[in-house]
C-alpha cells in the first residue's frame, strides 16, 4: 500500500544511503547525482568507532545495525564492535552528476584497529560521464587492502584529479 509507497519515496530524495555489502560500508550515492565537499575518517581506538564525514550531503541514511548517521553533521558512525569483520569503505555513484573530494585529514584505514586484516577503500561514480573524483588529501589502506578510483568523468574540470600534497 501506501506506507510502502512512501518509503521509497522517502529515500529517493537521500543524497546518501549507507549499509553494508559483505563487510564493506557502502556510501550509496542518489541516482540523481550527489556532491560529497569533504570525505575523510577519522577513528576512536576506546570506543572502536570509525567516524566517516561526508561533509555536503543533504541527507544521509542508513538502516543498518551498528551503523548510525547524523545528518545534521554529516557524519557516519561505524561501531567496529558490532560490525567485527569491517573491511573498509565503497563509495558508489549512478547515472547523475556525481562530485566526491577526498578532503581535509584524508582518509586513513591504517589507523583502524579493529575490523579485518585488511581494509580497503574505493570510488567508482557510476555511469555519469561528467562525474569528478578529486583528492586533496591521502588516501591509505590497512595491510593488503585496495585503493580504486574509477570514474567515466572526461570532460574538462571533470575525471580525478589529485591535490598537490598527494603524492
Amino acid at each position: 500500500g501506501f506506507d510502502a509507497l512512501e518509503a521509497r519515496a522517502m529515500l529517493a530524495v537521500d543524497d546518501i544511503f549507507v549499509s553494508l555489502s559483505g563487510s564493506r560500508v557502502v556510501l550509496r550515492l542518489d541516482d540523481l547525482g550527489a556532491t560529497i565537499q569533504n570525505l575523510n575518517t577519522s577513528y576512536d581506538a576506546t570506543l572502536n568507532v570509525l567516524t566517516i564525514t561526508a561533509a555536503g550531503a543533504n541527507d544521509i541514511t542508513t538502516s543498518t545495525p551498528g551503523i548510525t548517521v547524523n545528518s545534521k553533521l554529516d557524519t557516519i558512525a561505524v561501531s567496529l564492535g558490532a560490525i567485527k569483520s569491517f573491511a573498509g569503505i565503497t563509495v558508489v555513484g549512478g547515472p547523475g552528476r556525481d562530485s566526491v573530494t577526498v578532503g581535509p585529514n584524508g582518509v586513513n584505514l591504517g589507523a583502524v584497529t579493529k575490523g579485518a586484516a585488511s581494509q580497503g577503500f574505493s570510488i567508482d561514480t557510476g555511469a555519469g560521464t561528467d562525474d569528478l573524483i578529486k583528492v586533496d588529501s591521502p588516501i591509505v589502506a590497512k595491510a593488503a587492502g585496495a585503493v580504486s578510483l574509477t570514474t567515466l568523468g572526461s570532460s574538462a574540470g571533470n575525471g580525478i584529479q589529485l591535490g598537490s600534497s598527494v603524492r
